[in-house]
C-alpha cells in the first residue's frame, strides 16, 4: 500500500510523542537512520495528516489542580461533554472504538462530591474513575511561565530564538527547558490522527493486577517494550499500555497473552479515534503568574503532596474504579 507506514515512522512517531523536542539528528542516532531521512519522513507524516501539530502539555497536577479521570460508556460527544462541565473543566477528551470515551476533568472543588455526582448522573454510564495523585514540582516563576508561553506556540522552537523573543539569555532558558523535561507532569509531544495510520492499530491497554503494579510492569516491559508507542502509566493496581500493533491479530495475541499472565485481574482495549486536549486552562494560569505580585505561581496545596519523581513509568495512586 502506497501510504503504509512502516516500523521506522512508528519508531519516529514515538520519540516524537514522548520528546518533540528531540532533534532529527538526534532522533535518526537514537533508531540507526541518517537526519535527512529523519526530516523527510517526519514531514510525509505531517503532510498525510497523521502528525497534526507539536505540543506541550502540562498535567493540571502540576499547576496545583484535582483532576479526575473516566472512563464513560454509550455517550454522544456532547452529551458526554456536558455531564463532564457538571463535575468541571474538561481538558481531555478521548472517544473511542465501540462507543468508549475518555475524559479528564479540573475540578475546582470538593473531588470526592464529584466522584458521587457521577455515580448518579442519569444516562452516563462511568465503567471507571479515578483520582491522580497530585505531585509537587519546581515551582514556577514567572520566568518559567514567560518560557512555558514561547514553547506553547512552537515546542520545537530553538533557544537562541526563545531567548531574543523573551529578553532572557539563553543560559537561563536552557537551564529552564531542561528542568521542564525532568517534570513528569510536563509533556513536549504532538498531537497525531490514530485514524490515517496505514499499517499499524495505536491503542491502550488497561491491566488490573491483583498485587503490586510495579513488579508486573516489569514483565510486560521486557515482553512489549518494542511495541511500546508512549510512555505507560503505572497506578495503583493498574497499568496502561500505549502500543502499536501490526494487525488486529497481533493486537488480540497480545491481550491474550496478557490476560493469561499470574496476577492479571482483567484486560480492557481502547483504541481511540482521536485525543483532544484544551490548552485553555494552561492559558489561564499563565495569565495569572503575569499579573500575580509574587514571583512564584501559588501552589497552596504543596504542603499536602509528595515529592515529583522523574522516573518512568509515571505512578498514580487514590485510583476508584467502579
Amino acid at each position: 500500500m502506497k501510504d503504509k507506514l512502516d516500523r521506522l515512522d512508528m519508531q519516529i512517531l514515538s520519540r516524537l510523542l514522548n520528546n518533540c523536542r528531540e532533534s532529527e539528528r538526534q532522533i535518526g542516532e537514537g533508531i540507526g537512520i541518517a537526519s535527512g531521512t529523519v526530516n523527510a519522513r517526519i514531514r510525509r507524516m505531517r503532510r498525510r495528516g497523521i502528525i497534526l501539530d507539536f505540543v506541550v502539555r502540562i498535567d493540571p497536577p502540576t499547576l496545583g489542580h484535582s483532576t479526575l479521570y473516566t472512563v464513560v460508556l454509550g455517550q454522544r460527544m456532547e452529551e458526554m461533554l456536558g455531564h463532564m462541565r457538571s463535575m468541571g473543566e474538561p481538558f481531555l477528551v478521548a472517544p473511542c472504538v465501540g462507543g468508549f470515551a475518555v475524559c479528564g476533568v479540573i475540578v475546582r472543588d470538593d473531588v470526592q462530591e464529584k466522584i458521587e455526582l457521577a455515580e448518579k448522573i442519569d444516562g452516563m454510564r462511568v465503567l471507571s474513575i479515578f483520582e491522580p495523585e497530585r505531585s509537587v514540582s519546581p515551582r514556577f516563576t514567572k520566568t518559567d511561565m514567560q518560557i512555558i508561553r514561547e514553547l506553547m506556540i512552537n515546542p520545537r522552537e530553538k533557544i537562541d530564538i526563545i531567548a531574543k523573543k523573551t529578553g532572557l539569555s539563553t543560559k537561563t532558558v536552557s537551564r529552564c527547558i531542561d528542568r521542564l523535561h525532568g517534570d513528569d507532569g510536563i509533556h513536549f509531544t504532538v498531537d497525531y490522527d490514530p485514524t490515517k495510520i496505514r499499517g499499524f492499530i495505536t491503542h491502550a491497554i488497561m491491566i488490573q493486577v491483583t498485587g503490586e503494579a510495579k513488579p508486573m510492569f516489569g514483565k510486560l516491559a521486557h515482553m512489549f517494550s518494542r511495541n511500546f508507542l508512549e510512555v505507560p502509566f503505572l497506578m495503583e493496581k493498574q497499568i496502561v499500555l500505549f502500543l502499536y500493533s501490526d494487525d488486529i491479530y497481533e493486537m488480540d495475541e497480545t491481550m491474550q497473552s496478557i490476560r493469561e499472565m499470574p496476577g492479571v485481574k482483567s484486560v480492557d482495549l481502547f483504541i481511540a479515534r482521536s485525543t483532544k486536549y484544551s490548552q485553555e486552562w494552561m492559558l489561564d494560569n499563565i495569565r495569572k503568574a503575569e499579573t500575580s505580585p509574587t514571583l512564584h505561581l501559588e501552589q497552596q496545596w504543596a504542603e499536602n503532596t509528595v515529592p515529583a519523581t522523574s522516573s518512568a513509568p509515571r505512578t498514580f495512586s487514590n485510583l476508584r474504579t467502579f
